[in-house]
């Protein structure tokens, strides 16, 4: 099965305080961009189930949880799902 979908690096990396996330689109989809700590918690959601179409895009991620708070030092994950299907790749913020 063809990819539909590049995940670019994020950069900076390492991020402080925040980092840019890009990624090329194929095929339209339904993008989910969410960061995960090292235990594998949900710390924000990027993006959340949201049509997109073909195209070039850039999320950035603040470094800040879901509640709005900064996150501590440490290494994070941001998964990309297009349409149920994606990958992992890393990211550390750095003081």
């Amino acid at each position: 099965m063809p990819r539909t979908y590049a995940l670019g690096q994020c950069h900076p990396n390492p991020l402080n305080p925040q980092t840019s996330l890009p990624f090329t689109l194929t095929e339209a989809g339904q993008v989910d961009l969410r960061v995960y700590d090292l235990s594998g918690d949900l710390v924000k959601i990027l993006v959340a189930g949201e049509m997109r179409a073909t195209g070039d895009y850039t999320v950035v991620w603040h470094g800040r949880d879901q509640a709005g708070n900064k996150v501590s030092v440490g290494v994070y994950f941001y998964q990309f799902l297009v349409n149920g299907r994606g990958e992992t790749r890393g990211a550390v913020m750095v003081k």
